[in-house]
C-alpha cells in the first residue's frame, strides 16, 4: 500500500495557482464559495450543501469507490472527501443520513 503522502492532493502554494487548481477540480462557483466561506463557517453550513451538490452528484454518477469521511482539507486522490468544512470536496453533515445508496462505496477512510 502506498504511503498517505503519496496519494494526498496538495494544491499549489501561490494563490492564483491554487485558485486555478480548485476551479479545474470543482468549478468556478464551488471554488469562489469555498474561498469566501473559509472565514465564515456558519454561513457555509447554509450554502455548502447547495454549492457542493453538483460535485457530489458528479462523483456519485462516476461511482464513488473510496469515501474519506470527516477528512476536512485532507483530500485524497481517488477518494471523495466529505465534511462540514469548506476545505472538503463536498459538504455532508455526518449527523444526518449519508447521501449515498447502499453498497455503493468500497472503502471508507
Amino acid at each position: 500500500m502506498r504511503h498517505y503522502d503519496e496519494i494526498k492532493i496538495v494544491p499549489p502554494s501561490r494563490k492564483i495557482d491554487k485558485f486555478i487548481f480548485y476551479r479545474n477540480r470543482y468549478g468556478i462557483i464551488h471554488t469562489i464559495s469555498r474561498l469566501l466561506f473559509l472565514k465564515t463557517p456558519s454561513l457555509w453550513k447554509c450554502f455548502g450543501p447547495i454549492v457542493t451538490s453538483p460535485y457530489l452528484e458528479k462523483c456519485k454518477q462516476q461511482g464513488v469507490k473510496v469515501l474519506n469521511i470527516g477528512g476536512g482539507g485532507n483530500c485524497i486522490n481517488g477518494a471523495l472527501t466529505v465534511d462540514v468544512t469548506p476545505r472538503a470536496d463536498a459538504f455532508v453533515d455526518l449527523t444526518k443520513k449519508l447521501p449515498f445508496d447502499d453498497c455503493c462505496v468500497n472503502k471508507i477512510f
